[in-house]
């Protein structure tokens, strides 16, 4: 069809239709966005949505042609106007695709301008946010799609408290399903920080791929002086270098970590066990998740052959395997138990060391950090770190020193306490409360 419709123009015509080629094009490109703006602002949208719907609109498109094909057909019109439609058609159709394509820098130029085009309170998208004041978050993600909704739902089981926003409705609308709060928003658009609680946020994840998306939500963040961590993903190690270098204090390699997740599975202490004994074993393997029971404990202490009648024969941990453990062995989230046993036996094993415990609050309760000052007069004065034992007589350990402008960070056991000097003191909540009351310093 358009093969044949090019062949019915005559290209001698149209030098002298491009002004008015210029013309018509111009309001194409400029006054369908704004009208589009207009349109979606009255009925509540922000500006940025509205420039954004407004720019897929800045092109007459090849329906155009259709049609005027058809009225040259009927007579209705002769070919130099189809001559004019059709240069108008190319002019808008090729500049439209740079519009779109650089859509988001040309907002963050324009956007102080475009205001007129914004209610005061755009709550076709903000109505669902508009408790946001009351909303508190330990972790911010964008993004939730399979990966982004397993992080949130295992930092909840962490004791985190987790606010996700993603810019599909259907997902924010089954966010009542969650376990945490989600927001719709664009994790490109600058304004929706300023609608987030970055200021009770110690960190802020981004699971969405692309480099250009990173890099905006890392500068944005910079730009408010986020004070907390930032987390971008890449796919790519390329990505990840320029994560790194634009400041990024976390990459996350999806591709990476689940690769050498399988390739550990695949060459693990059980593939290895299987392969060279001369019986038909019947092994487990069973993965300690973070908030295991049996986490932290001594193989010994769980007694899972007494409990179960099955046995733990290795156990695999950061891509070394422990064969045969001993009962002083102590287990740790990650690890992954090889288990020997009855299938019934298996199965109560495995059940067993799924079991979880309730991880919320235990974050406060874990450690506790204070400043002391050390007065002129006080005995530890002119006496070194390894001298004062504090950590075994008192359970509280001396992680940073303050003297004057200086800090000294993880002080050796050889430094020396001077007058005047401020220890930074880390221990658990009761040793640090019980040091201080007892006012050695």
């Amino acid at each position: 069809f358009f093969i044949g419709l090019g062949a019915q123009l005559d290209l001698t015509t149209l030098g002298a239709q491009i002004m008015p080629a210029l013309i018509f094009s111009a309001f194409v490109l400029i006054g369908n966005p704004l009208i589009v703006m207009a349109i979606m602002g009255f009925m509540g949208y922000s500006k940025r949505t509205g420039f954004l719907a407004g720019l897929t609109v800045a092109q007459i498109s090849e329906f155009s042609l259709i049609l005027a094909a058809l009225g040259l057909s009927l007579g209705h019109i002769d070919r130099e106007t189809l001559g004019l439609i059709t240069l108008v058609g190319l002019i808008t159709i090729g500049l439209s695709t740079y519009l779109i394509l650089y859509s988001h820098p040309i907002y963050q130029r324009i956007s102080p301008w475009l205001g007129i085009f914004e209610r005061r309170h755009p709550y076709r998208e903000t109505g669902e946010n508009d408790n946001r004041g009351t909303v508190t978050a330990d972790v911010i993600l964008f993004g939730l799609g399979r990966y982004g909704r397993n992080i949130s739902e295992h930092l909840v089981l962490r004791g985190k408290k987790v606010l996700a926003v993603d810019f599909d409705p259907e997902v924010v609308s089954e966010g009542c399903d969650c376990p945490f709060p989600v927001r719709y928003g664009d994790a490109e658009d600058p304004e929706l920080l300023e609608n987030l609680p970055l200021a009770q946020a110690r960190w802020v994840v981004n699971t969405i791929p692309g480099r250009e998306i990173n890099l905006a939500i890392l500068k944005a963040l910079r730009a408010r002086e986020y004070p907390g961590r930032i987390v971008l993903t890449a796919h790519t190690q390329g990505e990840a270098e320029a994560y790194r270098r634009a400041g990024a204090d976390k990459v996350l390699w999806p591709y990476v970590d689940a690769a050498e997740l399988a390739v550990d599975y695949l060459s693990g202490t059980r593939e290895a066990l299987t392969s060279q004994s001369p019986w038909d074993l019947l092994l487990e393997e069973v993965k300690l998740r973070p908030n295991s029971a049996v986490s932290g404990k001594k193989i010994g202490e769980i007694a899972l052959r007494t409990r179960t009648g099955a046995s733990i024969v290795a156990v695999d941990r950061g891509g070394i395997s422990y064969y045969d453990p001993d009962a002083a062995f102590r287990l740790f989230p990650g690890d992954r138990l090889i288990l020997l046993g009855s299938a019934e036996s298996l199965k109560l094993a495995g059940k067993a060391l799924r079991e979880r415990i309730s991880t919320e609050g235990n974050e406060r309760k874990t450690f506790r950090m204070n400043e002391l000052l050390v007065p002129d007069d006080s005995p530890w004065v002119d006496r070194k770190l390894s001298e004062l034992d504090l950590r075994r007589r008192r359970g509280v350990s001396v992680i940073g020193i303050q003297r004057g402008e200086q800090r000294i960070i993880a002080p050796p056991p050889e430094e020396v306490v001077r007058p005047g000097d401020i220890l930074l003191v880390m221990g658990s909540p009761e040793a640090v409360s019980g040091f201080q009351s007892r006012r050695e310093i």
